[in-house]
């Protein structure tokens, strides 16, 4: 999981919310809303947001945002996040303890990880057969 998370709250302009993502490199940020998670806003919102002729500094981060990510519980698996994430075609999910939000777990985790040998082996054996299966064509 990461424990970086770029918040952004949902009435202020999206090029605000971009510059802060650009300082941290994020290529998301949690909206929230009377101090309560309402969405997300990720480079896929910003990309479509272009096709628009609006201007970033008019348009507010609700506008464009997409729905908050599923949540799961800290104590979440990664195999069963990422069976989540491949079920649902997402590539973040929002963690939580208790009722407060504590962090985002990402595809992007889940690779690094993997590439640090951070993962148990039977965990990385689970994955490998997962992400074979999601390649191989259906027959």
């Amino acid at each position: 999981m990461g424990n970086h998370m770029v918040r952004v709250q949902a009435a202020e302009d999206l090029l605000a919310a971009v510059s802060r993502m650009n300082e941290t490199k994020a290529s998301s940020a949690m909206v929230e809303e009377s101090g309560k998670l309402v969405g997300l806003i990720t480079e896929r919102d910003i990309v479509k947001f272009v096709e628009t002729s609006r201007r970033p500094s008019e348009v507010s981060v609700k506008e464009i945002m997409s729905p908050p990510p599923v949540m799961v519980s800290e104590n979440t698996s990664v195999e069963e996040a990422v069976q989540l994430m491949l079920d649902l075609g997402d590539r973040r999910l929002s963690v939580f303890r208790d009722d407060a939000l504590v962090g985002m777990v990402t595809s992007t985790n889940i690779l690094a990880a993997i590439s640090k040998g951070l993962l148990a082996r039977e965990v990385f054996i689970y994955l490998s057969d997962v992400f074979k299966k999601e390649a191989s064509p259906a027959t």
